[in-house]
């Protein structure tokens, strides 16, 4: 496997050829010390934290929990768009994002409830896209209640006479035990608390499914 070159500095990773001169230009000033790193696996890091104002900052903390664990994280941010129209751009990222998901070996996927008590649409179609291309997905959410206990915090809930539980709309509301609904949560491989161990558990998986010449992975 060819060596990717890895760019160091105050204690952030970036990986070329993601890592741009153009987006990150202090970094080039301060005379960061490259060195090569012979990554096995490359983990596609979905989630919301692209929308945080700090967003570059903690992808390079992110990123530095991947390299630690002998793994590169891909960024979604890593892709340049050039500003242009929004539609043509909302495209381009889509489909960068796409290729990118594509070119990985697993998905690590923020799951924590985003404006609401689910999870981030973009990043639940991600999951789906992943499963799709028979990606192994990790999700993680500090929050771990039941999905129903969270709607339930957003709007009223009332158990119907026929048993199920049903919002003012009188809709149903799933009762599965998950983090979200059933399409993402048992989507995902497990969901854990932190993306530290979304982290390690991706590539203990892919290891194992390595060790096993591709089968799948039974779990930690």
């Amino acid at each position: 496997m060819t060596a990717t070159i890895i760019l160091v500095s105050e204690g952030f990773v970036w990986t070329t050829p993601w890592f741009s001169a153009k987006l990150f230009p202090a970094v080039c000033r301060r005379g960061a010390v490259m060195q090569e790193f012979p990554p096995r696996y490359r983990i596609y890091l979905a989630g919301p934290d692209v929308f945080l104002p700090d967003s570059v900052a903690l992808a390079g903390r992110l990123k530095a929990v991947c390299a630690a664990n002998g793994a590169v994280g891909l960024y979604p941010m890593d892709n340049i768009a050039e500003p242009d129209a929004p539609r043509r751009m909302a495209h381009a990222i889509r489909v960068a994002n796409e290729a990118m998901i594509a070119g990985c070996d697993a998905v690590v996927a923020n799951m924590r409830p985003f404006r609401g008590p689910g999870m981030d649409g973009g990043t639940a179609y991600e999951i789906g896209y992943a499963r799709a291309l028979g990606k192994l997905v990790i999700g993680y959410t500090p929050d771990q209640r039941d999905y129903a206990e969270r709607v339930g915090e957003c709007m009223p809930l009332l158990r119907g006479t026929d048993g199920m539980l049903r919002d003012r709309d009188g809709q149903s509301v799933e009762e599965f035990g998950l983090v979200d609904n059933l399409m993402m949560a048992d989507g995902a491989f497990v969901v854990v608390p932190t993306f530290e161990e979304a982290v390690a558990l991706a590539v203990l998986g892919l290891r194992q499914a390595d060790e096993t010449g591709g089968g799948a992975w039974t779990g930690p």
